[in-house]
């Protein structure tokens, strides 16, 4: 299990690759086998799982925020069918086999202590690996029109790799390079593989992913004080202005469709919670409230932005109320004290940029978040 724990976390790399659809509304993808397989070894030894939990704080807070989950879905104001309960309960099932990942880093952390490969090493070894098959991507397969009738955006000229999704992959790098720096690897390696994440995070025209970049590296000149590090802001926004602009929407630093569009989301969100305020619509029941209560025309059940929002405050808002948002800010507030200063940088990466995009109940953001609050409370974990 130990070296099953460091194929899990490269198996994230295949992204929604292979992955296969069963209806509109579930997938299964590599990954979701590997946490499968992991969810029935701590199934098998919940005795030692119960022990992990109490002993670790982000798992106990976070189980808070799963019990908040199932009363917002059991009490839903939506009055759903018994097989759309069903089917709105399996995220929820999904949420808790991801956790297993944190039981996993946590029990098997400390026989990586004298390894070459350590869960951090593995989650850089990914991003490199998300990087390179993103520029092979890039000049092979420049965007996803001919996916366009599944729901996908045409991402034309701008580098998504596995993940069809240059956004999340623009966080994939940020963590990249910050787990990298705090790696025990080769300061020749950093600065190599430092250059390819630079390089592919420009590339993907994420400008969510640009603005937490920037607030993550403001955020370690404050905590270090290391004032020369602010010459990386404005050398950064100059390669913005050196990009190819091949033609495409998508890659316009200056286009507003994709933020006009955020803003109908965030109305929309802001409409539902209004009228559901305390516990919200119930857990992953957005798609059918969006249904009921959006008047646009858009079919979200096809749609794969329908069960979710570009923020995930605002989704947790919305589905699971006051009372969810405050159980999930414990969770994150309590993490974060948890994780040693050297590696709280990530985590704030995650926060920041899941105020653009529902970053936090992304799959793969979710494995790498579970093994950064699994690693990260150690002093030098990695």
């Amino acid at each position: 299990m130990k070296y099953f724990l460091l194929l899990l976390i490269l198996s994230t790399s295949t992204g929604l690759v292979g992955s296969i659809m069963f209806g509109s509304n579930i997938r299964i993808s590599i990954l979701d086998v590997f946490i499968f397989i992991n969810s029935i070894y701590w199934i098998i030894n919940y005795k030692e799982a119960v022990k992990v939990i109490k002993k670790n704080i982000p798992g106990s807070s976070f189980l808070l925020f799963i019990a908040v989950g199932l009363i917002s879905l059991l009490v839903n104001p939506l009055n759903l069918k018994w097989n759309d309960l069903g089917v709105s309960s399996l995220y929820l099932i999904r949420l808790m086999a991801y956790f297993t990942v944190f039981l996993s880093t946590v029990h098997w952390n400390n026989r990586f202590v004298h390894s070459r490969m350590s869960p951090i090493v593995a989650l850089v070894v990914c991003g490199i690996l998300f990087a390179g098959m993103g520029w092979l991507q890039y000049f092979l397969y420049p965007d996803l029109i001919n996916l366009k009738y599944l729901g996908w955006d045409p991402h034309y000229m701008r580098i998504f790799s596995t993940l069809f999704d240059p956004n999340y992959l623009g966080l994939v790098m940020i963590l990249s390079l910050v787990l990298l720096w705090y790696s025990k690897l080769s300061t020749n390696v950093k600065w190599v593989a430092s250059l390819l994440f630079l390089a592919t995070l420009l590339f993907t025209y994420s400008r969510s992913s640009f603005l937490t970049l920037a607030a993550v590296v403001l955020i370690y000149i404050i905590t270090s004080r290391k004032i020369k590090y602010l010459l990386i802001i404005p050398v950064a926004a100059l390669s913005l202005f050196l990009l190819p602009r091949p033609g495409g929407e998508g890659i316009k630093l200056e286009r507003v469709f994709s933020i006009n569009q955020r803003l109908d989301h965030l109305k929309l969100g802001g409409e539902i919670f209004t009228k559901y305020p305390v516990l919200g619509v119930g857990f992953d029941t957005l798609r059918y409230a969006k249904v009921r209560i959006d008047t646009s025309g858009i079919n979200w059940f096809d749609s794969n932005a329908g069960a979710g929002l570009d923020n995930s405050y605002l989704f947790i808002l919305v589905t699971t109320g006051i009372v969810g948002l405050a159980a999930y800010s414990n969770f994150i507030y309590r993490s974060y004290l948890n994780l040693s200063k050297s590696i709280r940088l990530a985590f704030a990466a995650i926060l920041i940029h899941s105020l653009f995009i529902n970053s936090l109940f992304f799959p793969v953001i979710m494995v790498w978040m579970w093994v950064i609050l699994g690693t990260g409370k150690l002093k030098g974990n990695t």
